[in-house]
């Protein structure tokens, strides 16, 4: 036999029947004895109410509360005592509070129910003044001829708190999906979370790199007003460990709730929040193994007091965010390491050309002239041994010691010296990879300016204006952002238009977080045919006529490579090029 906590609303409404049914036989004595049974019938009646999983209400034909068991006591949060003989009303909301009583007239005088014997999902209100949704089941009954009503009542809270959390995690899942990085998701989680919950704003705080601030990314809101960066934002898109709410985050590695934002002490930003009505705020990190990585925010216009269980449940999906996270770093690591060996493979195959083209011509040349090297040594002896015991006249000689001899000598070192200079850029190539990094917060304004101090006697000899405005700050390591700067503006020094007065030009913009810069010349330009071979290892546009290896440009666009930098070229023949750097932006944290 089931236990009596496990009857559902039917089965109690069919035995409360036929507990009525007893009751009206025993009233008209058609049933002998029935007095004993009606006891014992009373009795477990009463013992399954009380230990019913469903809450259970009588009222009378007024809405007099007569009868609440220890399930309704719980889901309402009150005590019998204090709600028997009021009416039912005081554990409704409106509109069902004020609506209650003409129900049950409207009921009595015409028989058209609205609730009873039909059932729905309603919302019911607790001692603290909340409201739940509940489902709602209400029976007709006549117990010796007296009309009462009884109510069955399910709180559907939980049920709803894990539709909604099932929700957050399929469109999560969905969202993740169909994206390639957090970024890119960020606008579409903001906006679910804060639509199914019911909250107001939400934002994305990430973290990249050796930065050392969690920096705002993304933030959706009900409102372009709610939204607007100054509404909420006065300490700035950055903040350091363990200041203001992301940072917090970032510091306990764990989720927090603020009830009232706008009377707590370590919140930050309460002057934005009072602006704009905010009251409760929560945050979760995004973590990668122990790493926190990223933090998300919410707000709300409402004063929620903590829920514990929500925190934990946006912390395990700051979990699920950090997997796709640590999943999509692990692929564009092995796209990296792709691109890596693809282009050393076509490095290998620029190496091999050039020891099989330009080492083979010095070889050739030192061969050649080695040969002739030995025939004027072979003329000389043959000379001096025919006219042995006589003296060797200067004019038979002056050719081979002061012609053949020297040019022979000399077109040999100048192979040596070229398979030496070829050498020396493979040595100093294959280093560049190996060389530890300094990643941080570069001010290039100030690094542009003292760089262009030490080429100033160059400018200066060549004729050459230098304009150097104001340029965003970026990431990256100082002594190879010098490197970079300094191989282009060498250059740009190096083909000038001699026709006209050089002018060359450094400016910068932002652009989507990054840091880009325009070195701008208005030398002799580049043709569209060597646009795409100029970063290629020693590709040179004028090989007799400018200095160099060709490894300049080359090592430029390593070192960039290597901090998530890019390099490239705009140019047009006879009127000047420009070479954009572009680098990952950096800013200074807010003190």
């Amino acid at each position: 036999m089931k236990d009596y906590s496990e009857w559902s609303k039917d089965e109690l409404v069919g035995r409360l029947r036929r507990i009525e049914a007893a009751a009206e036989t025993r009233c008209t004595g058609s049933l002998e004895g029935s007095g004993g049974m009606l006891v014992e019938q009373a009795e477990r009646l009463g013992a399954i109410v009380e230990n019913a999983v469903e809450g259970i209400i009588t009222i009378d034909d007024h809405g007099v509360i007569e009868s609440i068991n220890p399930a309704a006591e719980k889901i309402f949060q009150v005590r019998g005592e204090e709600v028997i003989g009021r009416n039912v009303k005081v554990l409704m909301p409106n509109p069902y509070c004020d609506q209650h009583d003409d129900y049950i007239a409207r009921y009595l005088e015409t028989g058209e129910a609205q609730v009873i014997g039909i059932g729905r999902e309603v919302l019911g209100r607790r001692s603290d003044g909340t409201t739940f949704p509940m489902d709602l089941a209400v029976s007709e009954m006549f117990i010796e001829g007296r009309r009462c009503f009884a109510g069955f009542i399910r709180d559907k809270t939980e049920h709803e708190r894990i539709d909604l959390r099932l929700k957050i995690k399929d469109a999560t899942t969905r969202t993740l999906a169909e994206s390639s990085t957090v970024e890119d998701a960020a606008s579409g989680l903001l906006k679910t979370i804060c639509e199914t919950l019911g909250w107001v704003r939400g934002e994305l705080w990430h973290r990249h790199g050796n930065d050392s601030g969690i920096r705002h990314v993304e933030t959706w809101a009900v409102s372009d007003a709610m939204k607007s960066e100054l509404a909420l934002s006065e300490a700035g898109a950055r903040f350091r460990y363990g200041e203001g709410l992301p940072g917090r985050v970032w510091e306990s590695g764990a989720a927090i709730w603020i009830p009232d934002v706008t009377i707590d002490s370590t919140f930050i930003r309460k002057e934005g929040a009072k602006r704009n009505g905010i009251h409760t705020a929560l945050a979760f990190p995004i973590r990668v193994r122990s790493e926190t990585l990223a933090a998300m925010v919410f707000f709300s216009q409402e004063v929620r007091p903590q829920d514990t269980e929500l925190l934990e449940f946006l912390e395990n999906l700051g979990s699920q965010i950090g997997q796709f996270i640590e999943r999509k770093q692990m692929e564009t690591n092995l796209a990296r390491v792709n691109r890596a060996l693809a282009e050393k493979n076509r490095e290998l195959e620029t190496v091999v050309y050039v020891a099989s083209h330009d080492l083979r011509s010095p070889l050739v040349n030192i061969q050649g002239f080695s040969k002739e090297l030995n025939q004027a040594c072979h003329d000389l002896r043959q000379a001096v041994d025919a006219r042995e015991g006589e003296t060797v006249s200067k004019d038979l000689l002056k050719p081979s010691l002061e012609d053949d001899i020297p040019e022979a000598l000399s077109y040999i070192q100048a192979g040596v010296d070229k398979i030496d200079s070829l050498l020396s850029g493979f040595l100093r190539f294959s280093r560049l990879g190996q060389a530890a990094l300094q990643i941080e917060p570069l001010e290039m304004t100030t690094l542009l300016g003292n760089l262009a101090k030490t080429v100033e006697y160059q400018l200066k000899e060549a004729g050459v204006r230098l304009e150097l405005g104001p340029v965003p700050d970026c990431l990256g390591d100082e002594t190879q952002i010098k490197q970079v700067f300094s191989n282009l503006l060498d250059n740009a020094l190096k083909y000038l238009d001699p026709s006209r007065q050089g002018v060359i030009r450094i400016s910068g913009y932002e652009e989507e977080g990054r840091a880009v810069y325009c070195v701008e010349d208005n030398g002799v330009g580049i043709s569209p045919a060597h646009q795409e071979k100029i970063f290629q290892i020693f590709h040179r546009l004028n090989p007799t006529g400018v200095s160099g290896e060709g490894l300049g440009l080359t090592m430029t666009q390593r070192m960039l490579e290597r901090q998530d930098g890019k390099i490239w070229v705009e140019s047009e023949p006879g009127v000047g090029s420009r070479f954009f750097v572009s680098l990952p932006k950096g800013e200074a944290v807010p003190s």
